[in-house]
């Protein structure tokens, strides 16, 4: 009878057992660990670290995935191959953050034409100090895109020498924050037959509430450095006050309407 007993008490347990991480029905319904401080990575360090300090990552990607709500990444200097904020990334919180920091002289670099240097689809990342250097062929330097993306802040960037757009927006991304971010050189060089309409931002009409501030934008090849997305028929438009602000900033000379 204690045997029949046990052997219920077990099959109860496994079909009834739901962990955590299979109960989230959605992105952000499971709570993720506790922050675990500070991590390090750095190109080329041995195999094995373990974020530390004196053993850092050797994977920018890795590492990203790492990182929960109110943890930190330095990034050592270095280049770094093109990364995804998404996948097994996880959201950071209004009250933690997760925030990746560049050293001097760390940067990531377009190595794929139709890959952007930087996807960004979770919500609360903060980044600083970042260069970013697309490939010359590739159409975006950093992607923001997904409803569920949000309070996203892009500071103290260096974006450049890309072939298509600096910082596109899209799919219903919402409140984005670049601040003291220069975004220059932008564009295919190869004449007005290039591919793409160089932006420095490019945003599709359900995106809202991006702030570029105390910014400085100049040499975009596409006939204005702020876009919208639109028809062929609607040609190139101007972000709405409401989808974009922009306050304090070094925009080019003609376009300061936009």
């Amino acid at each position: 009878m204690r045997k029949i007993i046990h052997l219920l008490f077990l099959s109860f347990f496994a079909i009834g057992y739901i962990s955590p991480a299979m109960a989230a029905g959605s992105r952000g319904d499971y709570n993720p660990p506790p922050a675990t401080g500070t991590h390090y990575v750095k190109p080329r360090a041995p195999n094995g670290g373990d974020g530390s300090s004196e053993h850092p990552f050797n994977a920018l990607q890795h590492a990203l995935c790492v990182l929960r709500p109110g943890d930190r990444l330095v990034m050592r200097v270095g280049d770094y191959g093109p990364v995804s904020v998404a996948g097994d990334c996880v959201d950071g919180t209004a009250e933690r953050p997760i925030t990746v920091v560049a050293d001097q002289s760390a940067a990531l670099t377009g190595k794929a034409p139709e890959v952007p240097v930087l996807d960004i689809q979770r919500a609360f990342w903060r980044f600083e100090q970042l260069e970013i250097m697309p490939d010359r062929r590739g159409p975006i330097a950093v992607r923001i895109q997904g409803k569920e993306t949000h309070h996203i802040e892009i500071v103290d960037a260096h974006i450049h020498k890309g072939g298509g757009n600096g910082i596109s927006i899209s799919d219903g991304a919402h409140d984005i924050t670049i601040q003291g971010t220069h975004i220059h050189h932008i564009g295919d060089p190869r004449g007005e037959k290039a591919r793409f309409h160089a932006a420095a931002l490019l945003l599709t009409p359900d995106v809202r509430g991006v702030l570029l501030t105390g910014s400085d934008v100049h040499h975009i090849r596409g006939e204005h450095p702020f876009q919208l997305v639109g028809t062929e028929d609607e040609g190139i438009r101007a972000p709405s006050s409401e989808q974009m602000t922009i306050i304090e900033s070094q925009i080019p000379t003609g376009h300061q309407a936009w």
